[in-house]
């Protein structure tokens, strides 16, 4: 049976945090989750126990192992850090973006389902895409990596769980491993929207040609639309099927230099579908390139 938290239970494990034990050995020794554990490190559950020789009520007063940050991740011997590019969070994957994902191209590593919350990163240089997946695992061990992906510049990796705590938990030990903040991404910017009405026969058959989902049929209606960085597509097709879920999803494109959403339906399902994605990338803060 699981371990039931108590003030004492929790005393003991911020006396192991404090001397420096790693968080996986604590959670083992103490018979808790790694998740929970990682809470308690942050100061984010049981702050009412005090940690031990330490005023501040975080883990930050104790002693670590040598050269071990606040997770139990050791922090890259190099000095370059990560650059934040977008960190995105994705609430109830909406059906068709949760099977869009779910595709053998997409989903390379643990296929997302229907509900899932899901995390978004993309850092720059590509390999310290690495050091995410490090940092978000070791906080959040029953995460799973739906995504993990390099290309010339860029490394994106994409993580869900139904436990929104546990997506919360990889996040924050993702910000904090590499000093940044989720507002240091790069705000989204809209390229190019637009809605064709009544496509072509000839139209729709040579979009199904190159979709990733599904078909478009003659005479439905064409949204479109381009953003960048790339990976806001996939916030913008999921709150756009939640707008018009009676839409279709034909295709996202959310890797390369900008981002496309194709839906096919009625007009004013897709007015709705264009204007939710308006509101979300309105919403994203953000840094401007420089």
């Amino acid at each position: 049976m699981p371990v039931v938290l108590n003030p004492e239970r929790v005393r003991l494990i911020k006396e192991d945090l404090a001397h420096g034990v790693l968080q996986s050995e604590v959670a083992l020794r103490h018979g808790v989750s790694a998740s929970q554990i990682s809470r308690i490190a942050g100061n984010r559950s049981w702050k009412s126990v005090p940690w031990p020789n330490d005023g501040s009520g975080s883990v930050a007063g104790g002693e670590r192992a040598a050269g071990e940050d606040a997770d139990g991740a050791h922090p890259p011997p190099s000095e370059v850090r990560p650059e934040l590019r977008v960190y995105l969070r994705i609430e109830r994957l909406a059906p068709q973006f949760a099977a869009y994902l779910s595709t053998p191209v997409r989903a390379r590593g643990y296929p997302p389902m229907e509900g899932d919350e899901s995390l978004i990163v993309e850092v720059s240089p590509a390999l310290s895409i690495h050091r995410i997946v490090d940092l978000a695992l070791k906080a959040a061990p029953d995460m799973e990596p739906g995504i993990l992906y390099t290309e010339r510049r860029f490394g994106l990796l994409e993580l869900h769980s139904r436990d929104r705590e546990e997506v919360e938990d990889a996040g924050a030990a993702i910000l904090r491993g590499i000093g940044a903040r989720a507002s240091d991404q790069l705000a989204p910017s809209t390229l190019y929207t637009d809605i064709i009405e009544r496509v072509a026969d000839q139209h729709a058959i040579i979009l199904n040609r190159m979709r990733n989902a599904s078909m478009i049929l003659p005479g439905q209606s064409l949204l479109l639309y381009e953003m960048e960085p790339a990976l806001f597509a996939a916030v913008a097709a999921n709150e756009a099927e939640r707008a018009a879920p009676e839409a279709t999803i034909v295709d996202i494109q959310m890797m390369g230099a900008s981002g496309r959403v194709f839906m096919a339906g009625e007009g004013a399902a897709l007015r709705r579908a264009q204007e939710a994605i308006d509101r979300t990338l309105r919403r994203i803060e953000g840094r401007r390139p420089a």
